[in-house]
């Protein structure tokens, strides 16, 4: 990078790092709280091996889309073999939190690290409701649009730049 450019690409890798960077740690952030409600609810029911299946339920609450609702599958099938009452108890548990996780947990935790709106975050980060609706293509997007912003207003800038050394 020239020297004279070397300022305006750290401060754009700058803006790029946090925003990316903050919606990476606020997923860690919601993954570890989805792991320990579910470490409390499953020791409390005394369904064997809570702690390991909760690590199932962090570790897969990381994986866009489909993740929290393959644990929670496999979680509810192995709640239901210790007992139907822990069964049922753990699948409205599930239902409960996401829908906790998704309109509550995630906007405001993405609003502090992505740089837009809670409203627009709680839409894009909604994961799949109970209305059907997948919003973790919006998060993508969403990322993608806060990247696409911030090297376009860099490019008008340069633009801006280039158009006033030729006029001169």
């Amino acid at each position: 990078v020239p020297a004279r450019h070397e300022t305006r690409v750290r401060r754009i890798g700058a803006e790029v790092y946090r925003a990316i960077g903050g919606y990476v740690a606020g997923n860690l952030a919601i993954s570890l709280i989805a792991g320990t409600a579910t470490a409390i609810v499953l020791s409390i029911l005394g369904v064997p091996f809570a702690f390991a299946l909760a690590l199932v339920v962090a570790l897969l609450d990381l994986v866009p889309l489909a993740g929290a609702t393959i644990a929670a599958v496999v979680v509810t099938t192995v709640a239901f073999l210790d007992s139907t009452t822990s069964g049922i108890v753990v699948l409205i548990f599930f239902v409960i939190y996401q829908q906790f996780e998704n309109h509550l947990i995630q906007p405001q935790i993405h609003a502090g690290k992505i740089p837009t709106p809670p409203g627009l975050v709680r839409r894009a980060a909604g994961g799949l409701d109970l209305r059907g609706e997948r919003g973790i293509e919006g998060s993508r997007n969403e990322i993608a649009g806060q990247a696409r912003r911030v090297f376009r207003r860099e490019i008008k800038k340069h633009a801006q730049a280039v158009h006033i050394i030729q006029d001169v």
